[in-house]
């Protein structure tokens, strides 16, 4: 595979807190552009979970977890923040948050339960946040204690926006498709809108090159145009970044990426076609003059 800068994808999409719909629509607008080739996020989860299985990272996850979960019922409070902080690392290290969030948040819960024991109420609301925004579905049973299930409700009730991703995050996952520029579509519902946001982050200079956001309604032909016009937007501010490539990947289904070479360039578009033109046309005008002569026919009278 073409490692060379000039002969990656152009862009790898990853798209988040999109319905289906919505999806459909940002895909169609981007694939619309000649210079770009949209992988959308959920066509590298085979990927990204055949990187975390040769790692073993679920395997390793799952162990700490309930390490630290047995800290925590025994109220050894260093244990059980040392041993869950350890998982947390190896999780952000890996791709489980864009296959299986839910691993994540019962992490973060445990490090919030955890935080109530040691009597770090700000801590604790901080893990529930995060485990929430993996999972805003996520409820806890009966089996915790009042006071860690009226924390969770008050962090659940008043839950802020989501962070964006860190660009580190993100040039993983460009690094995971073997391109060198990504285009991340973020959405998210808020009081009947939905809040749309664009990112555009460079491989090479490794940093976010433009941001644009974008509320428009939550539903509705006039959301679908809106997205459409927003996409485009984006799509055309992509196309000025990012040149075309010399090769394109393909990735499909997570195996093994398959080079593409770009479609051949037509006769008359190539260069040595108009030079052997130029140089027919210079013969066809220098020969003839190279080969008249002047012949004198009168004679010169001398004084």
């Amino acid at each position: 595979m073409a490692s060379a800068d000039g002969e990656l994808p152009a862009l790898v999409l990853v798209e988040q807190g999109l319905d289906a719909r919505a999806r459909a629509i940002v895909i169609a607008e981007l694939s619309k552009s000649k210079r770009m080739r949209v992988v959308p996020l959920r066509a590298l989860l085979p990927a990204m979970r055949s990187h975390d299985r040769q790692r073993r990272v679920l395997e390793r996850a799952k162990a700490l977890r309930l390490r630290g979960r047995q800290a925590t019922i025994a109220l050894d409070h260093p244990k059980a923040a040392k041993v869950l902080g350890e998982a947390r690392q190896l999780l952000d290290g890996s791709f489980v948050r864009y296959y299986d969030p839910r691993r994540i948040a019962r992490i973060e819960v445990l490090v919030g339960v955890a935080a109530m024991q040691s009597v770090e109420p700000d801590q604790a609301r901080d893990a529930f946040v995060r485990a929430l925004h993996l999972d805003p579905s996520l409820t806890l049973t009966a089996h915790y204690s009042p006071q860690v299930r009226a924390a969770f409700n008050s962090a659940k009730s008043s839950l802020p926006p989501a962070p964006a991703p860190t660009a580190t995050d993100l040039l993983r996952v460009v690094e995971l498709a073997d391109a060198r520029a990504l285009l991340l579509v973020r959405g998210e519902a808020q009081d009947g809108t939905l809040l749309l946001s664009t990112m555009l982050l460079s491989r090479r200079e490794k940093r976010a090159l433009a941001n644009t956001s974008h509320v428009i309604a939550a539903s509705g032909d006039a959301r679908d145009k809106a997205l459409a016009a927003f996409i485009t937007r984006a799509r055309e501010r992509a196309d000025q970044l990012y040149p075309a490539p010399k090769t394109l990947v393909k990735i499909k289904n997570g195996k093994k990426p398959i080079v593409i070479p770009p479609p051949p360039t037509p006769w008359y578009k190539r260069w040595y076609t108009w030079v052997g033109l130029g140089v027919g046309v210079a013969a066809a005008i220098i020969v003839p003059l190279s080969v008249r002569r002047d012949t004198v026919t009168g004679s010169i009278a001398l004084p």
